[in-house]
């Protein structure tokens, strides 16, 4: 873990907790993709139909992001509170704190997530978390 100080540990546990509570909020307030459809207006055409069906498939995307940010929030907490939290998946290498500061759930240092984004663009199946070192 390249985090030198406590305050930082603090300060991205902080910014973990008000993640979560945040994504608790807007999950708690987001209608449900059955809500969403019943919403709609009593469907009398195919369009009526069809806004109905584009309202529910919103909803349910929206709610999948929440639920998978929601999970990298807490697999962080409990990252921090198992002392793997900044550490790299895939090389071990720490994490640096800026990446941290601005997404605090990082699992992959830069060079790592760039090289997956990189993989992915090009249509190369992820090969895991295959240990990739990269120079300091």
């Amino acid at each position: 873990m390249d985090i030198h100080t406590h305050a930082h540990l603090d300060r991205l546990r902080a910014r973990l907790l008000a993640l979560r509570r945040e994504l608790f909020a807007e999950l708690g307030d987001a209608p449900r993709p059955q809500d969403a459809a019943m919403q709609a207006p009593d469907a009398k055409d195919f369009k009526d139909l069809a806004q109905r069906d584009a309202l529910s498939r919103l909803a349910e995307v929206r709610e999948r992001r929440e639920l998978s940010e929601l999970e990298a929030v807490e697999a962080a907490l409990q990252r921090m509170d198992g002392e793997d939290y900044g550490d790299c998946c895939d090389c071990g290498e720490p994490i640096g704190l800026p990446r941290l500061l601005l997404m605090p759930m990082a699992i992959r240092c830069a060079p790592c997530q760039q090289r997956l984004e990189e993989d992915m663009r090009l249509g190369h199946r992820p090969a895991g978390a295959a240990l990739h070192r990269h120079p300091a």
